[in-house]
């Protein structure tokens, strides 16, 4: 038995996480669900503050911030939003949010629907090639899989095809339209499990079997689109465990979004925000101005660069190593050890060897 440091009950051991090397967490399983899922609510209402939007860009969805994504529009992508972990944003992560526009799950999976035309080819005329007998374009073989008779191109769309016709089969079977709010649109739904613990894999990785095969599953399913589903699956670990699908629970999970909601009221003019109490202790790097956080002076890049001491020239260096007899002495004077001189003379091209072995020059007195 151990006793959790954050809800201050005995449990088993089996109830912790392990921990590195031979130990365990000092906060339960629970206890750690709860604080991951806090600190995501958190950084999504983070990027949403800064932005300056808790609804949908597009058709105006505001009821559940479970619901809401970050859709790129402007500019390369290069990271996911959700992957932001910091009590204060970065200057990259603020360039990286404002590239995005704040929509719902509905409206992002209509912009990300897969577009199964063929666009221009162009054909290396130098390499190996042959005619897809479906398109009927004449395409290298690289552009082929191996052992299909068709290419790429060709091969994915006639998967995509497979994949939404088993669908639209499995959606007829679970009558068609969203159990909740009656969305039909066939890219917008989902198969919502009731009970967690009878789930056995889900519907999408199974969609390459057939109907019979998946009839089972399904049966353990309701049908609901993507707002509705992020609306379930929202808290569903601090509610219950064996999550059902009822009026009742739709509502606690409304009243807890109303509690989080209350972080857009601690935003107004006349009232101070959490978000600019911790913006205060935002200062600047003293050597590139970038903005560093608690009591650190410099940024991590200049911290490292200051650190990077040890970079004599090459002659330099020569002249330090010819004058002494091993290069441990040279390590001393340079507050480094030997290793770190033979790095630096084959990074300048300097044998070290054949300057250990002159005579006849009076050594150089190294000061401190």
């Amino acid at each position: 038995m151990k006793k959790c440091t954050t809800c201050q009950v005995n449990k088993d051991e089996s109830e912790y996480y392990p921990k590195r090397p031979n130990g365990l967490m000092a906060t339960c399983k629970e206890c750690n669900k709860k604080k991951a899922i806090e600190q995501r609510c958190f950084n999504k209402l983070l990027c949403l503050d800064y932005l300056g939007c808790f609804e949908c860009q597009e058709c105006g969805y505001d009821k559940c911030i479970g619901a809401l994504d970050f859709h790129h529009n402007k500019g390369k992508k290069k990271f996911l939003i959700s992957r932001i972990r910091n009590i204060i944003l970065t200057d990259e992560q603020k360039i990286e949010i404002s590239k995005c526009i704040v929509i719902c799950a509905n409206c992002h999976r209509k912009e990300h629907i897969t577009d199964t035309t063929q666009t221009a080819y162009t054909l290396d005329s130098r390499r190996p090639h042959k005619v897809c007998p479906k398109c009927l374009i004449d395409k290298n073989t690289q552009d082929y899989y191996k052992n299909h008779g068709i290419c790429k191109t060709c091969y994915n769309n006639l998967m995509i095809f497979k994949q939404r016709k088993r669908k639209e089969q499995c959606v007829i079977y679970k009558g068609g339209e969203c159990c909740k709010c009656g969305e039909t649109e066939l890219p917008l739904l989902d198969f919502h499990h009731l009970n967690l613990k009878e789930k056995e894999t889900g519907i999408s990785k199974m969609v390459s079997k057939s109907f019979l095969g998946i009839k089972a599953e399904l049966d353990k399913c309701i049908l609901l689109c993507a707002n509705c589903h992020r609306e379930a699956h929202y808290f569903r670990e601090i509610l219950i465990d064996n999550f059902v699908q009822t009026d009742e629970v739709f509502q606690k999970i409304k009243t807890i979004e109303d509690e989080i909601f209350k972080f857009k009221t601690t935003l107004g003019k006349n009232q101070k925000s959490i978000l600019i109490k911790k913006e205060k202790i935002i200062k600047q790097c003293d050597n590139c101005k970038k903005d560093v956080y608690k009591d650190k002076k410099l940024c991590r890049n200049c911290t490292y660069l200051q650190r990077r001491k040890f970079n004599p020239e090459k002659s330099e260096l020569e002249l330090i190593i010819k004058t002494n007899n091993s290069l441990e002495a040279v390590g001393r004077y340079y507050k480094v050890n030997s290793n770190s001189i033979r790095k630096r003379c084959l990074k300048l091209g300097i044998n070290y060897k054949d300057l250990l072995g002159l005579e006849g020059i009076e050594p150089v007195i190294l000061a401190d």
